[in-house]
């Protein structure tokens, strides 16, 4: 194997004149120390696989429906240029397990909905929502002490059920707050539903099933068609503190709290602004940000 390479303090460039294929590697990338050691050795096996990151990907997901060029990260040869993939790459570079990433995008492109495929994955890094190796994810639902659903009282959510129901019945529209369709929430929305006062369980949701985000709850719920209970959530004993007698300044704080809400949650709309490409979701976003800012002044 021939190579010749060139570098400053913080970058290299090596070139594999074989396969005439170049790479540029920058110091702050996990695999710099590995590729210097080899170039002073060298001992030039492996070199390709630690500066390449679309080797990485490839090898990983060969057989797949999803490949990696030197043009990015495409799905059926239809390159996807989104929030989540550019993720994938990243978690390359940096080493990390992309496994779940990986299975995870592959599952929500089958989604019907645009927005779930654009939007899914920013959801569940807001709310903290673990993804499983094989690409579904978990997510937490209150359930009332006989684990039945707070609302119908019908639907069982003992471990091990799987509950589904037909995805046209389910509310596609994410201004609706409350409607149609099963609800799974972060675990900081689920514990706080009812007053804190509930059951909670881990269910597990295939990305294909998610149907929609809604706009209230500070987007910490979703609404799927389908989901298995696997556990349930042990919650913390609540405070010592009890608030019922405490004086008015109070109001302050319940402010505060709400300006810290709201700031959240522009934070995450401007994220999703970024990668907005459809006029009505760029309108809608955009209006929920004014409305949202005029709220901030008024609590000031």
């Amino acid at each position: 194997m021939k190579i010749a390479y060139i570098g400053s303090g913080n970058s290299v460039t090596v070139t594999f004149l074989d396969s005439v294929r170049s790479y540029t590697i920058t110091s702050d990338n996990p695999n710099w120390q590995n590729v210097i050691d080899k170039l002073n050795s060298g001992d030039y096996e492996g070199l390709e696989d630690l500066l390449s990151v679309k080797k990485k990907i490839v090898n990983y997901t060969n057989g797949s429906t999803i490949t990696v060029d030197d043009g990015g990260v495409k799905y059926k040869d239809k390159y996807i240029d989104n929030y989540l993939t550019q993720k994938i790459v990243e978690f390359m570079k940096s080493d990390l397990p992309v496994k779940p990433l990986v299975n995870f995008f592959e599952k929500v492109m089958k989604n019907p909905s645009r927005r779930a495929v654009s939007e899914l994955y920013k959801f569940l890094e807001h709310g903290n929502m673990p993804i499983l190796d094989n690409g579904n994810f978990i997510g937490y639902k209150s359930v009332a002490p006989d684990y039945t659903d707070w609302h119908t009282r019908k639907f069982d959510n003992s471990i091990g059920q799987t509950l589904e129901m037909e995805r046209n019945e389910v509310c596609d529209d994410p201004t609706e707050g409350c409607s149609y369709g099963f609800h799974v929430g972060s675990l900081s929305y689920a514990t706080s539903f009812n007053g804190g006062s509930n059951k909670v369980v881990l269910v597990e949701v295939d990305p294909f099933d998610v149907v929609s985000v809604p706009h209230d709850c500070n987007h910490q719920k979703l609404r799927t068609a389908k989901y298995t209970v696997i556990g349930e959530f042990e919650v913390p004993l609540d405070s010592n503190y009890d608030d019922r007698y405490a004086d008015d300044d109070s109001d302050d704080e319940d402010n505060d709290d709400r300006i810290a809400e709201i700031d959240e949650r522009v934070d995450f709309l401007r994220s999703l602004l970024k990668t907005a490409d459809d006029t009505s979701e760029i309108r809608e976003i955009l209006e929920e940000l004014e409305e949202l800012e005029e709220e901030r002044e008024q609590l000031l």
